[in-house]
């Protein structure tokens, strides 16, 4: 049987009914570039896998010049009938507003005269402000993800200053400001869940409770993930699926709260009958550029000599459809989470595309979580959604068919 998809280009719907693609081209996709701004941090959090923001071997923060860099690149990479997406990176990028702010300025008069149709997004901790940064929010439109972990204790405990001062309240303050200055910016609490003995529930709802955020986003940390027993990893993975259980209610309870995005992806592709082709667009359509001027497909390999590349280049070994790998195309979830990140495959099992058992498991678990709950989010609205929230993650969403 063969289904028609954009482009006129075929797919296969094979015995299971999940559709695999006869091969992914990056042209299809919006070109997403992460530009790494520099290596400075002024937060000390526990978990870091950018070791405190260089990555271990970015020694230099970007300046002026790279705005030019940037625009070659783009120049070099951009299908006019697909969109752009700049995510701006760290360390903490506010840290060098200063080269944030000529880069898009000088950019953005030059990306409108090519007819280019950008969407912005800076990852930052929001413990930087000034009025000059507030008035730069208020006259640009940027998607703002916020570092944060939750309520005053845990985010305290796990993303302090480096002289040990809590960061939460400086950053409910900065919040407030954007969004009385700006009421329309889009705005994403990034939750890094490091600690199964915290109350993942309570968190979010004093992160909603704030007001301050349209989304809330949550990941596991890294090293918790990769380097914790099994057992730790479960009592995760229970924690999250007991927020699952809570969703309908949350969105009950806090009319301010849009979604929590990982839920949301999930909910939207059921709803409009989508299937992932991959984890993320890391190495097809998403790639970092960082001050010592390489490119790596991922935000999280910044200065790794192993990953790094001169051009964007369209890399086959990260194309690889989940539907084509062995472990996975008889996995219940494979529609949903694409195959899982290859960069926590690689850090787990060595390889890009061999899976790590606890993540499938938490992959499916989610999957299970949703559906078991589905009654208690039907009324949410999912008309279109799917395009939008994909630009509201780090990596740039998923691509599905």
């Amino acid at each position: 049987m063969k289904i028609k998809c954009s482009k006129n280009r075929n797919f296969e719907e094979n015995l299971d009914g999940m559709k695999r693609p006869e091969r992914v081209l990056n042209e299809d996709l919006p070109l997403a570039i992460n530009v790494n701004l520099g290596p400075y941090c002024n937060l000390s959090c526990s978990y870091c896998f950018a070791n405190g923001g260089d990555y271990g071997t970015i020694t230099r923060a970007m300046d002026e010049s790279y705005a030019e860099k940037i625009f070659s690149l783009i120049k070099k990479n951009y299908n006019k009938n697909t969109g752009l997406r700049l995510e701006y990176f760290g360390g903490e990028p506010l840290m060098n507003f200063k080269v944030l702010s000529h880069i898009n300025d000088w950019l953005d008069p030059r990306l409108d005269e090519m007819g280019i149709k950008l969407i912005k997004r800076i990852s930052t901790n929001m413990t930087c402000m000034t009025e000059e940064i507030l008035e730069f929010f208020k006259n640009n439109d940027f998607i703002i993800s916020v570092s944060i972990d939750g309520g005053r204790e845990v985010q305290n405990k796990q993303r302090a200053f480096k002289n040990g001062e809590g960061s939460f309240d400086i950053i409910l303050e900065n919040m407030r400001k954007i969004k009385e200055a700006c009421p329309d910016t889009k705005t994403v609490a990034r939750m890094t869940y490091h600690d199964p003995g915290d109350d993942l529930v309570e968190n979010v709802r004093l992160l909603s409770d704030t007001g301050v955020f349209d989304y809330i986003s949550i990941y596991p940390s890294i090293s918790a993930w990769m380097d914790k027993e099994h057992s730790f990893k479960l009592r995760m993975i229970d924690n999250i699926t007991n927020l699952i259980d809570e969703y309908g209610n949350l969105l009950e309870d806090f009319p301010n709260l849009k979604g929590i995005l990982e839920f949301d992806q999930i909910i939207s592709q059921l709803v409009h009958r989508k299937s992932s082709i991959h984890h993320c667009r890391a190495g097809t359509a998403y790639f970092t550029f960082s001050p010592d001027e390489k490119i790596v497909p991922c935000h999280r390999l910044a200065g790794d000599k192993r990953f790094s590349l001169d051009e964007i280049t369209f890399l086959d070994e990260w194309n690889e459809s989940a539907y084509d790998n062995e472990t996975c195309r008889d996995c219940r979830a494979v529609s949903i989470c694409g195959g899982g990140c290859r960069h926590e495959h690689f850090i787990a099992t060595g390889s890009l595309n061999k899976p790590n058992p606890d993540v499938c498991l938490y992959q499916t678990s989610l999957l299970d979580g949703i559906l078991k709950n589905y009654h208690m989010f039907d009324h949410k609205d999912y008309d279109n959604s799917l395009e939008e929230l994909s630009y509201l993650f780090t990596n740039c969403g998923r691509q599905v068919v």
